[in-house]
């Protein structure tokens, strides 16, 4: 997947070099503000709560300016999140008290049709489905575990947290944004955004008890944008 996602990048890279004057691509980068919750009901005995501190976004985009009002917009982003979980389940005669702290690292597709206002100072706004995949996880903190046998013990919590979160996310996203030129050939691309995960990317004990977890994430960014003479995506693939 890790191969797939860099073949990806390299794709939208080839295309700010050889994208038309109907194109922009460029970079962008900001704050996130993530809010994690249970996808469905979860098990009875499981109660907890889900607290993250705000993070970071970047990565490029592309989008087609062909169209005087609907063109193909796509993000490539890589998102940051973490997630402080303290957890309290188990079932007959035994109980697990999670108080663990996960960093967690995801690139994202984001494909979003998208419709413009405007010439050399637009507003715009997208919205359509977002892929994407977990590469990275890191946890911190502790488990602690007891019976009615009165056993009790404490396991630390340290290194990859793939048995918290792991895998596949897909969601929606959409986002308002302006595009004010600053040049004949290079805008600006202050924007805010708002992604919502479909899809459950918890695992292990959590994931099961919680009945999946997911994140709706704010995104609040600011983007450059070079203006590209050449072929049209979407003419090009209507081709293939």
């Amino acid at each position: 997947m890790l191969k797939s996602t860099i073949n990806i990048a390299l794709f939208i890279s080839f295309l700010a070099t050889s994208l038309s004057a109907q194109s922009t691509a460029g970079i962008f980068g900001g704050w996130n503000s993530s809010t994690f919750f249970h996808k469905k009901d979860h098990n009875p005995h499981y109660v907890a709560n889900y607290n993250s501190d705000d993070t970071f976004i970047f990565g490029l985009f592309f989008k087609e300016r062909k169209e005087r009002l609907f063109n193909l917009s796509l993000n490539l982003d890589y998102l940051v999140r973490n997630v402080l979980i303290d957890a309290y389940y188990g079932g007959l005669g035994y109980w697990i008290n999670d108080n663990i702290k996960v960093d967690i690292h995801s690139i994202n597709l984001r494909i979003l049709p998208e419709l413009k206002f405007g010439n050399r100072f637009a507003a715009y706004f997208n919205a359509g489905p977002f892929i994407g995949y977990i590469i990275y996880t890191q946890k911190t903190g502790e488990s602690s575990f007891g019976d009615i046998n009165h056993t009790n013990y404490t396991v630390i919590a340290s290194g990859s947290a793939k048995d918290i979160f792991k895998g596949i996310d897909l969601g929606l996203s959409a986002s308002i944004g302006f595009e004010i030129h600053i040049f004949d050939n290079i805008a600006l691309h202050p924007e805010v955004s708002y992604s919502y995960g479909l899809k459950n990317i918890g695992s292990g004990a959590i994931g099961a008890n919680s009945g999946g977890i997911n994140s709706k994430n704010l995104y609040i960014t600011i983007g450059v944008g070079y203006f590209i003479k050449g072929i049209n995506l979407t003419d090009t693939l209507k081709k293939l």
